[in-house]
Protein backbone atom coordinates (compact mmCIF):
# COMPACT_ATOMS: atom_id res chain seq x y z
CA UNK A 1 0.00 0.00 0.00
CA UNK A 2 2.78 2.43 0.92
CA UNK A 3 4.68 1.57 -2.26
CA UNK A 4 1.57 2.27 -4.38
CA UNK A 5 0.98 5.60 -2.60
CA UNK A 6 4.63 6.63 -2.85
CA UNK A 7 4.55 6.12 -6.62
CA UNK A 8 1.72 8.66 -6.90
CA UNK A 9 3.40 11.51 -4.98
CA UNK A 10 6.76 13.21 -5.05
CA UNK A 11 8.76 11.30 -2.44
CA UNK A 12 12.05 13.10 -2.78
CA UNK A 13 13.88 13.92 0.46
CA UNK A 14 12.44 16.87 2.33
CA UNK A 15 8.92 17.86 3.27
CA UNK A 16 6.09 16.70 1.03
CA UNK A 17 4.44 19.68 -0.63
CA UNK A 18 1.26 17.62 -0.80
CA UNK A 19 1.03 17.56 3.02
CA UNK A 20 1.23 21.34 3.25
CA UNK A 21 -1.21 21.81 0.36
CA UNK A 22 -3.69 19.51 2.11
CA UNK A 23 -3.36 21.46 5.38
CA UNK A 24 -3.88 24.75 3.55
CA UNK A 25 -7.05 23.55 1.81
CA UNK A 26 -8.35 21.94 5.00
CA UNK A 27 -7.92 25.18 6.98
CA UNK A 28 -9.58 27.21 4.21
CA UNK A 29 -12.57 24.87 4.33
CA UNK A 30 -12.58 24.51 8.14
CA UNK A 31 -11.13 27.66 9.78
CA UNK A 32 -11.59 26.18 13.26
CA UNK A 33 -8.77 23.73 12.39
CA UNK A 34 -6.15 26.46 11.84
CA UNK A 35 -4.23 25.44 14.96
CA UNK A 36 -2.59 22.12 14.20
CA UNK A 37 0.69 20.25 14.53
CA UNK A 38 2.60 18.31 11.93
CA UNK A 39 4.31 15.43 13.72
CA UNK A 40 7.19 13.64 12.05
CA UNK A 41 8.39 10.23 13.16
CA UNK A 42 11.05 7.81 11.95
CA UNK A 43 10.49 4.41 10.38
CA UNK A 44 13.08 1.69 9.93
CA UNK A 45 13.68 0.68 6.32
CA UNK A 46 15.60 -2.15 4.68
CA UNK A 47 19.13 -1.25 3.61
CA UNK A 48 18.94 -1.43 -0.16
CA UNK A 49 20.11 0.52 -3.16
CA UNK A 50 18.05 0.57 -6.34
CA UNK A 51 18.77 1.95 -9.78
CA UNK A 52 16.22 4.55 -10.86
CA UNK A 53 16.62 4.43 -14.65
CA UNK A 54 14.27 7.36 -15.28
CA UNK A 55 16.46 9.58 -13.06
CA UNK A 56 19.76 7.88 -14.02
CA UNK A 57 20.84 7.43 -10.41
CA UNK A 58 20.81 5.04 -7.48
CA UNK A 59 18.54 5.56 -4.48
CA UNK A 60 18.79 4.15 -0.99
CA UNK A 61 21.61 6.29 0.37
CA UNK A 62 21.45 8.81 3.21
CA UNK A 63 19.91 11.95 1.74
CA UNK A 64 18.78 15.02 3.67
CA UNK A 65 17.56 16.92 0.64
CA UNK A 66 19.05 20.42 0.68
CA UNK A 67 21.36 19.56 3.63
CA UNK A 68 24.57 17.76 2.67
CA UNK A 69 25.15 14.39 4.34
CA UNK A 70 28.50 13.77 6.06
CA UNK A 71 28.96 10.54 4.11
CA UNK A 72 26.54 10.38 1.15
CA UNK A 73 27.67 6.83 0.25
CA UNK A 74 26.13 5.39 3.44
CA UNK A 75 23.00 3.28 2.90
CA UNK A 76 19.94 4.65 4.69
CA UNK A 77 18.48 2.60 7.56
CA UNK A 78 15.50 4.79 8.46
CA UNK A 79 13.22 7.41 7.00
CA UNK A 80 11.42 10.33 8.60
Amino acid sequence: MIRKWSCAVNCEPGFLDEAFQYLKVDVEENPERKDCALIIDAMTIRKQTLLEPNKERYSGFVNYGPIAANNPDTEATETH
